[in-house]
């Protein structure tokens, strides 16, 4: 995780806590400890533009079952935005229903740059 800068994530889809480790917080712009841990503090971190879509993407992902990935941009605190790319799976119960997406975050902002 660290030779990659990865930050790490486990999303508790009953109750909507989200647990973040690794790069997280620094991915998106925040100070060690200061992510709220929830579902509504991970979208307010996004770009304003990029929420519906991520949004829809995972409800896409969690009504089909499938694996999520998904560049998006993230708002820093002090105004700059960075390209990252999410990906995770998704882990469902004894029902087949969704209770927790475990996943990866990595910041794309060079790459992207390189792209425009």
């Amino acid at each position: 995780m660290d030779v990659g800068r990865l930050g790490t994530w486990i999303w508790s889809i009953p109750d909507g806590q989200i647990t973040r480790e690794g790069y997280h917080e620094e991915l998106f712009g925040l100070a060690p400890g200061s992510f709220s841990g929830t579902y509504d503090g991970f979208l307010a971190c996004l770009y304003p533009e990029d929420r519906e879509p991520v949004q829809s993407e995972i409800t896409r992902c969690l009504a089909l079952r499938q694996d999520y990935r998904q560049q998006y941009r993230v708002l820093w605190p002090n105004g700059s935005v960075h390209w990252v790319e999410g990906r995770a799976r998704i882990l469902c119960d004894d029902q087949n229903e969704p209770v927790r997406m475990i996943g990866v975050v990595q910041d794309i902002t060079e790459q992207k740059l390189v792209e425009q």
